[in-house]
């Protein structure tokens, strides 16, 4: 399925590009969760992890491009959830589609062996985006449905907004989703600083709740702003995949908050434990970066601030 996208000139539209719906298999990079706009959490409480990426922008608009995919923690098929956002660089906005938008992207899935999706009812879901057009399908033994909604601004009435959502979802029963199910679904997604979904923001309590704090001694070369600075580091979730961190700075210099990933490698593997970080200070410091763990609670990163002043440092259990 292709979908259209229009200039907007001063009063008048001045050019159509055509593109792909679905991200290609190249021009795309792995991301962490802190570095997508994209929320969902599975409605039904479940446990799900997910991978983010990012699309380079093919045609260079200014558009920003992110696909997620989750799947339940633990290494569990399904349910399955994949969902693609883009939203449309300055000046440009979506124009208009046909009616069957939601048939057309389904019948475009490939599901290799599992053949093509088998087309069921069509219809429509409500959410904080507006309405939503809903295909309903099934591959194999699963129900699943997919989706495409536009929103955000539209200048004319030839075009639909300037932003996009649209993905798939699949459940693990044979039969047709309800509609409460595909209304759940479909308000368990939200934008960074557009929408935290209810479904999103109990998540992040139960991790907050079931994590166990772990606290660190930390050493920090922050160019111009400390030189050899030490201090205390604690992290969320230290067995895991991803978490919180929380930095107190000595002397009254403040404290850091934020978040920790591991994208490559585990303990007890050939690939030591990679990562991205990212900090948000009192004093309106912020910086992100890279980090390795060697052995477990050790460890040194890496990373840049706003200003482009490198951040270095290692840390170890307290």
């Amino acid at each position: 399925m292709g979908l259209g996208l229009t200039r907007i000139g001063t009063g008048a539209l001045v050019a159509v590009l055509a593109g792909c719906v679905t991200a290609p298999k190249t021009g795309q990079e792995n991301i962490s969760a802190s570095e997508s706009p994209l929320l969902f959490a599975h409605p039904d409480g479940l446990s799900m992890q997910a991978r983010h990426f990012r699309r380079f922008d093919p045609r260079n608009t200014g558009a920003k491009i992110y696909r997620g995919n989750w799947r339940p923690s633990g290494g569990g098929q399904r349910p399955f959830f994949f969902v693609y956002y883009h939203s449309a660089g300055p000046g440009y906005q979506f124009t208009s589609t046909p009616s069957d938008v939601a048939k057309r992207y389904v019948t475009g899935l490939k599901f290799g062996k599992r053949g093509k999706p088998a087309l069921g009812l069509t219809g429509t879901a409500q959410n904080k985006f507006g309405v939503a057009s809903i295909q309903h399908f099934a591959v194999g033994d699963n129900a699943c449905f997919g989706f495409v909604q536009y929103f955000g601004d539209a200048t004319f009435s030839t075009t639909q907004g300037s932003e996009l959502l649209q993905g798939f979802y699949c459940g693990t029963g044979a039969k047709t989703l309800p509609g409460s199910k595909v209304s759940a679904i479909m308000n368990s997604i939200g934008v960074k600083g557009q929408h935290v979904p209810p479904a999103v923001a109990a998540a992040v309590e139960r991790q907050r709740a079931n994590s166990p704090v772990s606290n660190f001694v930390v050493n920090i070369d922050w160019t111009g702003r400390f030189d050899g600075l030490s201090g205390r580091m604690s992290a969320t979730n230290t067995e895991g995949r991803n978490g919180r961190i929380a930095v107190s700075l000595p002397n009254r210099a403040g404290t850091c908050t934020g978040q920790w990933q591991v994208n490559t490698g585990a303990y007890g593997s050939a690939q030591v434990p990679t990562g991205t970080w990212n900090l948000l200070c009192t004093n309106g410091l912020k910086a992100s970066g890279f980090f390795a763990s060697p052995t477990r609670g050790n460890g040194s990163g890496s990373g840049t601030d706003v200003e482009g002043k490198a951040v270095n440092f290692s840390f170890r259990p307290a």
